[in-house]
């Protein structure tokens, strides 16, 4: 019961609130904070690279920094720019710019993808305060198996999205998770 409970909050928070909060958050920030800086032009670059070169443009730590969101992640946006991600900057690009980037890289090439976010149960309850997560997911199998893109490709793939997301890097044993609507209406 609980799990159903922290699911529908969740959703709500990711399909009622986040729907529209993130963006108007990106919108601030991008004509505030980053008024005036102009976006690289890298994405045209490599949207139609093989999925371990794509990877090796964005990847974590070698390419580009982890940089938290701003008051401990309070102020949490997705990108709406392609090239946002590879601006320079010294916050917000963190686990959702990451999922969103391979979310636009499956898209680009009609794969079907979710992102999805995760909460951590096990540490929610456990005392470790509120923890959550984003990444994507993709058909990327011969049989339409599944496959987890958590800042980098994971090998594994499975039958169903549950499944593979017992492969998160972030080491959630106990979670829960739900997909957000806008991403599904976007083509």
């Amino acid at each position: 019961m609980k799990n159903f409970i922290l699911r529908l909050l969740m959703w709500i928070y990711i399909n009622l609130i986040r729907f529209w909060l993130s963006p108007l958050l990106y919108w601030i920030f991008r004509y505030t904070k980053y008024k005036g800086r102009e976006l690289p032009d890298k994405w045209d670059d490599i949207k139609d690279f093989e999925i371990n070169y794509f990877h090796n443009e964005i990847a974590l730590r070698s390419a580009y920094d982890y940089l938290s969101d701003p008051l401990g992640g309070v102020v949490d946006f997705s990108p709406r720019e392609k090239n946002f991600f590879f601006l320079e900057r010294k916050t917000s690009r963190d686990c959702d710019n990451w999922a969103r980037m391979w979310w636009w890289y499956f898209n680009h090439h009609d794969i079907p993808a979710r992102e999805i976010a995760i909460l951590n149960t096990g540490q929610l309850f456990g005392g470790g305060g509120l923890r959550a997560h984003k990444v994507t997911v993709a058909q990327t199998g011969e049989n339409g198996e599944w496959q987890l893109f958590d800042y980098r490709p994971i090998p594994d793939k499975e039958k169903t999205i549950g499944e593979v997301l017992k492969h998160n890097v972030v080491g959630y044993k106990e979670f829960v998770w739900v997909t957000g609507r806008e991403l599904l209406l976007k083509k």
